[in-house]
């Protein structure tokens, strides 16, 4: 289910499935099968899906995870630009997609 939607706003709406096909390589676009038979799409003025590196093209995620590294950072989990939030505040936010890695880090008061 698409973040964007969610669960209770499909259900509300009487959708049943997803049409994955009808989507085509659109990445802002999102295609139910409703109970009744007709269909519903949803068309964003931004992108809600994205292509990884695999080519396969997912929703957007915006919940935060663990970053599985040994440091204890999180990071966001499904989209095209990474968030890394490290676990020490003096490391900063790190933000990188394929064509930018940039690194806020606070100036900190001793």
């Amino acid at each position: 289910m698409p973040e964007i939607i969610g669960h209770e706003e499909a259900l509300r709406r009487n959708h049943v499935g997803r049409l994955y096909d009808k989507e085509e390589e659109d990445l802002n676009k999102v295609i139910f099968l409703n109970e009744d038979g007709s269909n519903t799409v949803y068309l964003f003025d931004f992108p809600v899906k994205y292509i990884d590196e695999n080519g396969i093209i997912k929703d957007i995620l915006l919940q935060i995870e663990d970053a599985e590294n040994k440091n204890g950072d999180f990071k966001t989990a499904d989209n095209s630009a990474i968030t890394t939030f490290s676990a020490k505040l003096s490391d900063g936010i790190r933000l990188k997609d394929s064509n930018t890695n940039i690194q806020l880090i606070p100036v900190l008061n001793s």
